[in-house]
């Protein structure tokens, strides 16, 4: 996997969903990136999400490895934006 596909990336909550593999979170990026146009989804169980709580609308995340699948895009990691992302951007 090239560094690209492994940059974190990020993005803004939409909505929590409780679909038939679980809960996931809609998200949009908060800059662009080629390629993608609409939202991203992310798994909020392991392995994809392993924080401890759940995010709400509005919360800002970090996905990384985006891959496109029939219904969308959808970020394989996922974790909450941490103050020291703004000092040190992952």
């Amino acid at each position: 996997m090239s560094a690209e596909e492994e940059k974190w990336r990020k993005a803004t909550v939409q909505q929590v969903c409780n679909g038939p593999h679980g809960l996931y979170m809609v998200t949009t990026l908060n800059e662009p990136l080629a390629g993608v146009e609409g939202s991203v989804t992310a798994g909020l169980e392991p392995p994809v999400w392993n924080e401890g709580i759940v995010p709400t609308k509005g919360t800002f995340v970090l996905l990384a490895t985006l891959t496109s699948k029939a219904a969308g895009w959808r970020a394989l990691h996922a974790r909450f934006f941490q103050p020291e992302d703004t000092v040190n951007p992952p």
